[in-house]
């Protein structure tokens, strides 16, 4: 995984780096809308000075635990 500038297209969870409206590094599960738009917990994001590394796989089930 390589940070980009590139705005994810897929929705899942994200690390976004930078931008003057967060902290420094933050974890974001992003959807996308049919227009394109990035949303979080239902707010558009329009950070365009991010750096973005994603989508962060889930991890695999381990036998038993649930």
């Amino acid at each position: 995984m390589k940070w980009t500038k590139e705005r994810p297209t897929e929705p899942g969870w994200y690390w976004c780096k930078g931008g003057k409206k967060i902290n420094p590094i933050c974890i974001l599960n992003l959807k996308i809308r049919s227009d394109g738009m990035l949303t979080c917990l239902g707010f558009e994001i329009k950070w365009d000075d991010c750096l973005w590394a994603g989508p962060i796989p889930e991890p695999e089930e381990e036998e038993g635990v649930k």
